[in-house]
């Protein structure tokens, strides 16, 4: 990211660091929920991004979609992010993502936090390795599913909408 998207990331960062009392672990599957639901519903996306949209009526739209589906802390980091300007809409999908992989890192706490790194040291050196690993990838990265409306976006969306 960069440009403004960068620096809306780094705050963001700054404001998720600052959630205290939060259950990290859930606060990373939100993200990576909300997140997906915005690389699904390219109209949502658009809205969320749009810079000659208001920041309030962003904000209160994204509220009003997962209020009650999500928790308070991952509510409040969403509607923090689409306040923000972001140089390119799909920025703000990956922004959330990043963000829902730093909470569940965080959620690991330092007890296993050199565990999880070396597990992911591992996976990381075995894909990069290994030409048939890499390319089977289901989904590139940085790329979406785009297999229809209710993809594996949409259906992870909605088990996050039954907490």
């Amino acid at each position: 990211m960069r440009g403004a998207s960068a620096e809306a990331l780094a705050d963001l960062l700054e404001a998720l660091g600052q959630a205290s009392g939060s259950d990290l672990a859930r606060v990373g599957e939100d993200l990576f929920a909300v997140a997906e639901v915005l690389r699904a519903e390219a109209g949502l996306r658009r809205v969320a991004t749009d810079v000659s949209t208001d920041r309030d009526a962003k904000s209160g739209l994204v509220r009003s979609l997962f209020e009650g589906k999500v928790e308070p802390t991952s509510l409040d980091l969403v509607a923090d992010a689409v306040r923000r300007r972001w140089t390119a809409t799909r920025d703000l999908a990956d922004a959330l993502e990043h963000l829902g992989v730093v909470a569940v890192v965080r959620s690991a706490g330092s007890s296993d936090a050199d565990r999880l790194a070396d597990e992911l040291f591992g996976v990381h050196r075995a894909i990069e390795e290994n030409h048939d690993l890499r390319g089977r990838s289901p989904t590139p990265p940085g790329r979406a599913r785009t297999s229809g409306p209710w993809s594996a976006a949409s259906s992870r969306a909605r088990r996050c909408r039954r907490r």
